[in-house]
């Protein structure tokens, strides 16, 4: 929008929360490009998005900032379209305070980025930005990187226990993965099914952080947002206005490190739940 394209939103699917595939916009839409993100740490289904580029001539740009090292069909996201976008900020998997890495297999594409970020001077006719990462945040990238594969372990192993703590409650639903993906947990994103246990989300949501385990309501969908407001929506968005305003629940893997301890926590304070179920309602 800041470079004056024109912005079309679809809707995600209810299971991994990543934009749904669908044949008949892609025919209809006719675009030059399509952002896909990589969403909580699962990839997209980017073949579907690859083919479908290829197919009506688009780029794929495959926005991969909370999914480095996920993998789908034993490739790596970020590496299945034209270009990937992995993001270093502060509460990523791999950070080193701001900035971010582009990459990509097209050769023009790459030679557009490097002149773009470097403000077109001298290499190119085209006005860029300022945008260079600075050697002393590379330094600290380029650590960060050889951590990375230790880092994702960790992000999975935590993931795992706290879907271990909350299997017996069917009013949780924990994250779920695809067989030929690998899911990297930037968030452990849940569905609260109010209707299992007749419990609306934000009390249950207030009840597990008023015991001191750190979770929270929603993901805000992009037209939502104050900035996004005046975009036209030409498309329902009812699954992910759904999933914000009624069912998701996160808990921010990359931001806590929790001990075994405070995971068993999390199971004792949803039992907890279920035995004063009648004075929550």
């Amino acid at each position: 929008m800041f470079l004056g394209a024109k912005i079309s939103y679809r809707d995600i699917d209810d299971k991994t929360f990543n934009l749904k595939p669908d044949a008949h916009d892609m025919a209809d839409a006719g675009y030059t490009h399509c952002i896909v993100a990589n969403i909580f740490g699962h990839p997209a289904r980017l073949e579907w998005w690859r083919k479908a580029a290829d197919t009506y001539g688009f780029i794929l740009i495959e926005d991969n900032a909370q999914s480095p090292f996920a993998t789908i069909g034993g490739r790596f996201a970020g590496t299945v379209g034209h270009v990937g976008v992995f993001s270093l900020n502060v509460h990523k998997h791999i950070q080193c305070g701001e900035g971010g890495i582009i990459v990509t297999d097209d050769d023009k594409i790459a030679a557009e980025a490097r002149n773009f970020i470097n403000h077109g001077e001298l290499a190119c006719s085209r006005i860029g930005l300022n945008l260079r990462m600075t050697e002393v945040t590379a330094a600290m990238a380029h650590s960060q990187i050889n951590k990375a594969i230790n880092i994702i372990y960790d992000r999975q192993r935590q993931a795992s226990a706290i879907t271990m703590a909350v299997r017996l409650f069917d009013w949780i639903e924990p994250p779920f993965h695809y067989e030929d993906c690998s899911h990297v947990f930037y968030a452990w994103a849940c569905k609260v099914l109010s209707e299992k246990i007749g419990i609306e989300r934000e009390k249950i949501v207030a009840a597990i952080e008023a015991e001191g385990f750190p979770i929270k309501c929603g993901y805000p969908p992009l037209h939502r947002m104050q900035a996004f407001k005046d975009a036209n929506i030409s498309y329902p968005l009812k699954v992910a206005e759904r999933m914000h305003d009624w069912e998701i629940a996160l808990v921010e893997n990359c931001t806590y490190t929790f001990t075994t301890t405070q995971i068993h926590q999390l199971g004792t304070i949803l039992q907890k739940i279920e035995m004063h179920r009648n004075e929550l309602r």
